[in-house]
């Protein structure tokens, strides 16, 4: 698989943020899903963090359920995103270990009202270390 940008749509870019704004001080977490362009976002589901309580502050879980409900309701599901309440968007030790390989992966910085940096990631191969940092390209959602 050739790993390309990532696009997405700005209407998308801005709810992601806007969901990871909105869970602070908790990590926000949820699905991306696309269509036939390779790496090409289009929609963002926000998703439960089902992570305990006590643990959400810097963890998430998304509840395989949920995954099976959009599957079934026909999206493609293509990645996940999920937020880094005050802390960088790079990948804690944690998130390398659970990603699924050639799947997108969007972390964004959370600092209390606004995000201050998003960064995509995938997996190459079930090695932890093969991981890429992907652009985001913002695009016209007219190609949907």
């Amino acid at each position: 698989m050739a790993y390309t940008d990532i696009q997405m749509d700005k209407k998308d870019l801005q709810t992601l943020k806007d969901i990871a704004v909105k869970a602070y001080p908790y990590e926000a977490c949820g699905v991306l899903t696309g269509g036939e362009i390779e790496n090409r976002i289009y929609d963002i589901v926000d998703a439960n963090n089902t992570a305990a309580l006590d643990l959400r502050k810097k963890s998430f879980e998304i509840s395989a359920l949920d995954i099976y409900r959009l599957e079934n309701d026909g999206y493609k599901p293509i990645g996940f995103y999920h937020s880094h309440p005050d802390y960088p968007a790079v990948l804690s030790e944690e998130d390398k270990k659970h990603m699924i390989p050639d799947m997108i992966y969007i972390v964004a910085s959370v600092k209390r009202t606004y995000v201050s940096q998003l960064k995509g990631y995938v997996r190459t191969s079930t090695d932890l270390n093969q991981i890429c940092e992907l652009s985001i390209q913002i695009v016209d959602k007219g190609g949907k």
